[in-house]
Parts: structure tokens; C-alpha cells; sequence
């Protein structure tokens, strides 16, 4: 049913992604087994976060600790962002998560479920590292961290989608300019 809930949030918005809509792509018989299971379409949602997050967060965690007590340049930042979620998007074969997480993200109701989920750690620790090792007050810090987010995952969930094309250029190749890109965001100067 997750995946089921993925799938149809990934091509007709989380808006139009119901618990009848998730049961019968799943092959579901049980009429209520998504209420059981999930309880609301919140808890669908966090399902479905969790499912992915878990391991991005995990992977971050890994990196974040690696790095425990060193300054954390901009590039490594947008590293330590970047690596665990194209991992879990572009790394595995099929993948609709990107593109999911572009979906919930720019749904106004459900961007803040999103990006406050409980998964969400390293996130928020990445995020408090940037904060002190910018010279950017941390209110525009924060909404610099919030535009890498947002610029990661856009590209990304285009590359997911068109990743089976002919055309693709090889992963590593995109996972390393997204990289790069993502710490000229980080770096740019403030105005």
C-alpha cells in the first residue's frame, strides 16, 4: 500500500491520493486495511516518509558523525545532503521517491509535515551546522538551507524521472554537479 500511495501521489498530487484509490492499486480486498494500518492519510503519508527517510536519515547521521567536531565547509554540507537522498532516489532502480518528495513539498499543507518529520534529525542537524559556519544571520541562513532542499530534490526527482532514458548521463555525474551546485547556492553572498 505504500508503494500504492507513492504512486499515485507521484502522479496526481498527495491531494488526489486516497485510502480506495491506495487499496485497489495495492490488489487490496479488505476495504478498511488502509484505515488499519495507517489510520488517517497523515499516517499513510508518514508511512510513506518513513520508509525512505529512515534510511537517508540513517546514512546522514553516519556522515554527520564521521565529521564530529570538524568544521564542516559549504561543499561538505551540500555532500552530506546530497549523497544519502540520491541514494535512496537515483540509487535504486525504479525509484518514484523524488519525485513523491517534490509532489508533498509543494503542497502547502503538507511541506511542513514533510520537512518537520520525525525522520528528520540529520536534517535538522545539517542545518543548524550550515547556520553556524555562515557568516549569513540565521534567519537568512535558514531560508538558504531551505532553497538548497528545495533545489536537490527538484533536481533530483527530474533525473528519477528521466533516468531510463537513453539520454541520462551516468549518475555519479550528476549526483557530483548537483554537489556543486548546491554549495554555490550555499556559498553565494548575501546581498
Amino acid at each position: 500500500m505504500i508503494r500504492a500511495a507513492e504512486e499515485i501521489a507521484v502522479e496526481r498530487g498527495w491531494g488526489a491520493t486516497t485510502f480506495s484509490e491506495v487499496q485497489l492499486r495495492a490488489g487490496q480486498a479488505n476495504k478498511s486495511a488502509a484505515r488499519y494500518h495507517f489510520g488517517s492519510r497523515e499516517g499513510l503519508l508518514d508511512a510513506v516518509l518513513e520508509a525512505h527517510m529512515a534510511p537517508v536519515d540513517d546514512h546522514r547521521r553516519e556522515l554527520l558523525d564521521a565529521s564530529a567536531g570538524v568544521a564542516l565547509t559549504h561543499g561538505d554540507v551540500a555532500a552530506i545532503f546530497v549523497r544519502p537522498l540520491a541514494a535512496q532516489t537515483l540509487g535504486r532502480p525504479g525509484s518514484r521517491f523524488a519525485r513523491f518528495l517534490m509532489q508533498t513539498l509543494s503542497d502547502p499543507i503538507q511541506s511542513t509535515r514533510v520537512l518537520e518529520h520525525v525522520r528528520a534529525e540529520s536534517l535538522r542537524d545539517l542545518r543548524t551546522r550550515f547556520c553556524q559556519s555562515t557568516p549569513l544571520p540565521t534567519p537568512w541562513a535558514e531560508m538558504r538551507f531551505g532553497s538548497l532542499v528545495m533545489l536537490c530534490v527538484a533536481t533530483l526527482a527530474t533525473w528519477e524521472g528521466h533516468r531510463e532514458s537513453a539520454e541520462s548521463p551516468d549518475l555519479d555525474f550528476v549526483i557530483d554537479d548537483l554537489i556543486r551546485i548546491a554549495t554555490a547556492v550555499l556559498d553565494a553572498p548575501s546581498t
